[in-house]
């Protein structure tokens, strides 16, 4: 399996990583194999503190392409 979450400015990183750990886990136990990419709607990502982060865009960016193009 295969997941992208995808982030935006203003989101809580606390609800963003109790979601991720729940998939970080069962990875490790049940569904060997699931990978993920961490993609934002910028190239820059802060939360309401203020917290940053750097998610791969130019690779999500790819990997939105090529589901759209597996949808057609």
């Amino acid at each position: 399996m295969k997941i992208g979450f995808v982030l935006f400015n203003g989101i809580t990183f606390l609800d963003f990583i109790g979601f991720y750990d729940v998939i970080y886990r069962l990875n490790l136990f049940e569904e060997k194999g699931t990978t993920w990419d961490i993609c934002g709607l910028s190239e820059e990502i802060s939360d309401e503190l203020g917290l940053t982060i750097k998610p791969e865009f130019r690779k999500c960016i790819r990997s939105m392409q090529d589901a759209k193009a597996m949808a057609t």
